[in-house]
């Protein structure tokens, strides 16, 4: 054996590369359930590899233990160790996605239960409810807390994802709390969960991640997220639906806070904001995700020159373009230019809402006056930008954004349908001035009007947008194949991906969309061609 192995670190070093993540990054390449799958065999095989080399000796014995036992799904492996104590049947209903599992107690449980139980539990660092299905009778959680007689049933608990299948659950999260907890999940589905917020408040106060979804419940889950959140001195990453004032106040001033996330479209951040701008504010934070166009900027101007590097704004209310312009304001004076690298603006409205009437298009239209602002953030690596009704903006534009962004690597700027207005102004033209001036584009979404002739491009040795490999040109109109398809590839020699408002919305039935449609995918025939 070699003398490596020997020291109790390496070896664990070894079992950690072996034992499958917990936080594993989708795949670009793959839909979302060919992703699952092939998520659920690379840990299958992980997991057999690491049950093998504890059997292989004493050496890797307990760092294979630990990292085959570090992230538990479910409670039904660690029922198993207690052997006879249990009969479990697990059974897959047709035409549902969660799995029904069937729990007998067979005798009552002893002290080598006991034993045998907490061998294995001590070694479990992360626990969720994922693989559990909906576990019948949840009565035998009574029996293991009976039965281990501990605050904790997993005393060394760093991870905790708690998102019950049935109320019955919610009581029983108790045995799973302690201070060891840095890491926090809850999922509120109905009204009889919020109790267990009060729990969390008391059982978890070194709490550094929290993480709390309310769907449905978010008004009533408000009050009990906010007292937990402010019995939490420690916090770096939270995300939750919305906070009240002393909430607010309370992460506003903790030297920690890196992440923060309001997913709620309303808060009652502008008539309850009790802060005004200063740096002492936010001082650490880096990452700011919020939902409404109205409460946002009143987030933003409590701080002052707060160094995001990510920001992200989501919201299904269709502001108008006064709105948008005070918001890009607000973000531009109160932002670090030279920190922020992503950056994420989406405002549009609801599918089911209705659409805008066309009298009123004109106070929704976002130019150049408004985007300039941004401009001045020269750092920008990711930039989306989705608007209710589109982007009034012309290749000169897109030659500014160009130049004021040289290090970007994927822009998304679509042209929003139904809308038709207003009428797509930027060329291929434009389209040239990205892969001349940002030479790190890897991906683009644009909506153009390919059907004018394309320009000319000026012979030189240099090679322009060699890293862009993915193009949705959305609704681009289009008409002849070849001088398109020569052109992109002149400027984009790598680009073998190209899609439309048709690739993602396979319904339209559009018959303008669908002719583009179909002369976009002879552009990638021919540039198969000329790849080849």
């Amino acid at each position: 054996m070699h003398h490596a192995l020997e020291i109790v670190e390496v070896v664990e070093i070894i079992c950690g590369h072996v034992a499958p993540s917990v936080e594993l990054r989708r795949r670009k390449d793959l839909d979302a359930d060919d992703w699952h799958k092939n998520l659920k065999k690379e840990r299958a095989l992980a997991l057999d590899a690491l049950s093998q080399f504890a059997r292989t000796s004493t050496v890797f014995l307990n760092p294979a233990l630990n990292a085959l036992w570090s992230y538990q799904g479910t409670i039904v492996n660690l029922l198993r160790v207690m052997r006879g104590a249990w009969l479990i049947t697990e059974k897959w209903d047709a035409g549902c996605e969660e799995q029904d599992v069937a729990i007998t107690q067979l005798r009552p449980l002893t002290a080598s239960d006991r034993d045998r139980f907490l061998f294995y539990a001590r070694r479990v660092k992360s626990f969720s409810l994922d693989d559990e299905g909906f576990l019948k009778p949840p009565q035998i959680y009574d029996s293991l807390g009976e039965c281990i007689h501990a605050p904790c049933i997993l005393p060394h608990l760093q991870r905790l994802d708690w998102s019950p299948a049935n109320d019955e659950l919610v009581k029983h999260v108790q045995l799973f709390l302690s201070p060891a907890i840095t890491h926090l999940t809850a999922n509120i589905i109905s009204s009889s969960e919020i109790p267990m917020l009060n729990m969390f408040t008391l059982g978890c106060p070194n709490v550094t991640h929290l993480t709390v979804w309310a769907d449905g419940e978010t008004p009533q889950a408000i009050l009990p997220i906010s007292k937990l959140v402010c019995a939490l001195p420690r916090l770096q990453f939270l995300d939750v639906p919305g906070l009240d004032a002393r909430a607010l106040v309370h992460i506003a001033r903790l030297p920690t806070i890196r992440h923060l996330r309001l997913t709620a479209d309303v808060a009652p951040l502008p008539s309850l904001m009790p802060l005004t701008e200063s740096p002492d504010h936010f001082p650490a934070l880096t990452h700011l995700e919020h939902y409404s166009p109205y409460c946002t900027p009143a987030l933003l101007q409590t701080m002052l020159q707060c160094p995001l590097t990510e920001f992200k704004f989501w919201s299904h209310i269709a502001a108008t373009n006064s709105v948008v312009a005070a918001f890009i304001s607000t973000l531009s004076h109160h932002c670090e230019h030279r920190s922020l690298q992503y950056l994420c603006l989406q405002i549009k409205a609801n599918p089911s809402s209705p659409l805008i009437d066309t009298n009123e298009l004109e106070s929704y239209l976002v130019g150049e006056e408004i985007l300039k602002p941004l401009f001045s953030f020269g750092n920008l690596v990711s930039v989306q930008l989705e608007y209710a009704v589109g982007f009034d903006i012309d290749d000169g534009v897109i030659r500014n954004m160009a130049r004021a962004w040289p290090r970007l690597e994927a822009l998304v700027l679509p042209h929003h349908h139904p809308y038709h207005l207003p009428l797509i102004r930027v060329t291929l033209g434009g389209v040239h001035s990205l892969a001349d001036y940002c030479p790190l584009l890897e991906e683009l979404t644009i909506s153009f009007d390919a059907t004018a002739p394309p320009p000319k491009i000026k012979r030189s040795s240099r090679v322009y947008g060699e890293k862009l490999w993915y193009l949705d040109v959305a609704d681009s109109p289009i008409r002849t194949t070849r001088p398109v398809a020569k052109f992109l590839h002149a400027i984009f020699p790598c680009l073998d991906n190209i899609r439309t408002f048709k690739s993602t919305h396979t319904t339209s039935r559009d018959p303008q969309l669908l002719s583009f449609h179909r002369v976009w995918k002879k552009v990638v025939a021919i540039l198969q061609e000329l790849n080849d």
